[in-house]
């Protein structure tokens, strides 16, 4: 079978969601988390209100470029979650040795967090290539989100930046709805002298979250090591949108 057919008949078998079947009475409830033998939709819509809509329901949406369709948005709906607890926190060895050196400053980091996704987009894209589903209309996407006049709380885009000595050495995309934050995807330099920094974005992010009275890190898939490695915990899809769904209807509170 040639590439294209089995891209066509993977889009075929995937069922399709839209923003009027998103909003319309019971669908989630009825037809997408108690179907456990579904985690994929897929979609050619690309709206930013569609795309949090998707993302307020528990959605995490990674895309395709499809030879015979175009781009695809493919939200998930995943079976397990990896979920951050902040008292589950584990700092390495190697990054309490940074921490208490000092001020971070002092040692030449830096950690920004804005709604401006092109730096890290390109990191993402230079250290991985063509493996990557963050393609050009995702790249597209994220910076409609960025501007888009979401109420507050709704939804907002979070690009985190980990600077050494002024170079980008780690960072992620993702995204903040009510008191839950949400990673996309990210990057951390291969270079030797930049080990473990990708480690240290981690838990630098991490405490600002804890900081700023979010109620939980939602890492999405559970099954890569530096996530249980952080002190992520497994959340089956029932209990995850228990807690998703309370979370990320509530008022952000600085702690």
């Amino acid at each position: 079978m040639a590439e294209t057919d089995r891209e066509s008949e993977k889009k075929e078998t995937i069922p399709h969601i839209s923003p009027d079947l998103l909003r319309s009475p019971d669908y989630l409830e009825a037809s997408v988390y108690p179907t456990r033998d579904i985690r994929y939709y897929w979609s050619d819509a690309w709206d930013p209100l569609f795309y949090a809509d998707l993302a307020r329901a528990g959605f995490i949406s990674v895309a395709m470029d499809i030879e015979r369709f175009g781009p695809v948005l493919l939200p998930e709906i995943q079976s397990a979650y990896a979920v951050l607890d902040w008292e589950n926190l584990h700092i390495s060895g190697h990054i309490r040795k940074i921490l208490n050196r000092g001020a971070l400053e002092k040692q030449g980091f830096s950690l920004i967090l804005s709604d401006d996704p092109e730096r890290v987009t390109h990191a993402i894209r230079d250290q991985f290539g063509e493996e990557n589903w963050l393609i050009p209309r995702y790249g597209d996407l994220l910076r409609e989100l960025a501007s888009f006049p979401f109420p507050e709380g709704y939804f907002r885009l979070v690009a985190t930046e980990l600077y050494e000595e002024n170079s980008l050495v780690a960072g992620e995309l993702g995204y903040a709805i009510g008191a839950t934050y949400t990673s996309l995807t990210g990057f951390s330099s291969r270079l030797r002298e930049h080990r473990n920094r990708g480690t240290l974005q981690l838990v630098l992010l991490a405490r600002f979250l804890r900081e700023g009275g979010f109620a939980f890190w939602n890492l999405g898939h559970p099954h890569m090591d530096y996530k249980s490695q952080l002190g992520c915990c497994i959340l089956k899809r029932e209990e995850f949108l228990q807690r998703w769904l309370r979370e990320s209807n509530r008022k952000l509170e600085p702690g």
